[in-house]
């Protein structure tokens, strides 16, 4: 991580006509300007950025302090540079989780789940309640978000039509002629694009409400509860690892990176879930060893 914030750095320092974007996009006109170094595209950059920032933040006691802090100050220099409004706020607020989870109590985890579920019951009336007020609001304001609900109401649409089967894995966006589906529900550039510029809602179209329900379990329900029910892990290291996981998927928002192959942001989510497995799992219990000889109980 080092090294490629070091690289994304010279690059934007040598190489301004490379490393600063120097084109607007319909999805985001106010591209010019911005940051993205030695990768792809602004939004990839400040991810990157982001993350490097939470590496350093949490459970790094046992660096140098000028490398720890020097590498933060760098790269929260280099995420205001990114302009990737996505990635500020959503580091911002994993910071702040993963500070707030450091100071959780494992003997609570008996309350966790009757209060998830008052929560859960609670939101699910106030999306019964105001949801629709909300979805009509962004119906009419397509240009939300920097465009990106114009994006998601076809992929809504969609949805609806096929809220069971999807349309298959890999199989919405980008496959290269007139059968792909995005075509049916949407028209001019919208159909140009490589995704739907929310996570949930690509996972949604494409394997369907079960398949929703499998990733969201897999990604985020169950090594949630191994950190919450965990009494082995090491809290500076629930920190890092809560405050990844709530990175990882809170950036699927406004950006697609769920179950989407080798993007950025999907990786560090697989390394974060492997580390919650390998650093939740139970201990072993010391076998008593045998008195006497020979593992025989001695006389006497």
């Amino acid at each position: 991580m080092i090294a490629i914030l070091v690289g994304n750095l010279l690059a934007v320092t040598l190489l301004p006509g490379v490393a600063i974007h120097q084109a607007a996009t319909v999805t985001d006109p106010g591209l010019i300007g911005a940051w993205r170094g030695l990768l792809a595209q602004k939004n990839f950059a400040g991810a990157v950025a982001a993350v490097t920032i939470l590496l350093f933040f949490f459970d790094a006691s046992h660096m140098s302090r000028y490398m720890r802090w020097g590498t933060i100050t760098l790269s929260i220099l280099f995420l205001l540079g990114t302009q990737s409004k996505t990635s500020m706020g959503i580091c911002l607020g994993a910071l702040v989780t993963g500070f707030l989870f450091g100071r959780y109590n494992p003997g609570y985890r008996l309350f966790f789940l009757p209060v998830l579920l008052i929560a859960g019951a609670g939101a699910f009336i106030l999306i019964d309640m105001e949801g629709g007020a909300v979805i009509d609001h962004f119906m009419r304001d397509r240009q939300a978000f920097t465009g990106r609900v114009e994006i998601w109401i076809p992929l809504i649409e969609f949805a609806s039509d096929n809220p069971f089967t999807g349309s298959g894995y890999g199989s919405f966006w980008n496959i290269g002629d007139e059968r792909e589906p995005i075509k049916d529900y949407a028209t001019g550039w919208i159909t140009a694009q490589a995704s739907g510029h929310n996570g949930f809602l690509d996972v949604l179209v494409q394997v369907g409400l079960p398949g929703l329900f499998l990733v969201l379990l897999a990604y985020l329900i169950v090594p949630l509860w191994c950190l919450i029910t965990s009494q082995t892990i090491a809290r500076p290291t629930a920190s890092l690892l809560m405050a990844m996981i709530f990175f990882c998927i809170s950036h699927n928002a406004t950006e697609s990176s769920l179950l989407d192959r080798d993007i950025t942001v999907h990786v560090f989510l697989l390394f974060t879930i492997a580390l919650v497995h390998l650093t939740t799992k139970p201990r072993p219990r010391p076998q008593p060893r045998p008195s006497g000889v020979s593992g025989y109980p001695a006389l006497g």
